[in-house]
């Protein structure tokens, strides 16, 4: 019945749909601290944007949570995956839509992998308290 209620709550929206609320600054964000520090430079294009399923928790006018997430080949494990490219919202937010887009992708057989910013320790303990291992290090050049 819980699960139920919670998956009322989280709907998938249209990239435009995440236009319109990102225009209106509507928008769950990352903590300011973590946003300064990953350095974000601009806003995904819509083709950038329509290529990933977009997820909302809460109210899809003023959502408390939102999610991007994408079909993926994972090669290093050689399968399919879904792989999370952005998450944000309150706590309650984030932990339901990693529940939801977790349980989906198993009744299909597949994982979940993304990755978190170094920064992002809040996100980090998060995911580590629900059980979440890192099997990975993203490098990237500065």
């Amino acid at each position: 019945m819980i699960a139920s209620r919670v998956d009322r709550r989280i709907r998938q929206v249209p990239c435009l749909h995440i236009a319109q609320l990102a225009a209106a600054n509507l928008l769950p964000s990352l903590p300011n601290d973590v946003e300064a520090a990953m350095g974000m430079k601009r806003m995904p294009t819509l083709n950038e944007a329509s290529m990933l399923s977009w997820l909302l928790y809460g109210d899809v006018e003023k959502p408390l949570g939102v999610a991007a997430y994408r079909g993926a080949y994972d090669f290093m494990t050689g399968s399919d995956a879904k792989e999370i490219v952005h998450i944000a919202g309150t706590q309650r937010a984030v932990v339901e839509l990693m529940r939801h887009m977790v349980e989906h992708a198993q009744r299909k057989g597949l994982r979940v992998i993304g990755s978190v910013h170094l920064e992002n320790r809040p996100m980090m303990a998060l995911l580590s308290g629900l059980g979440y291992v890192r099997t990975r290090i993203v490098f990237e050049d500065r």
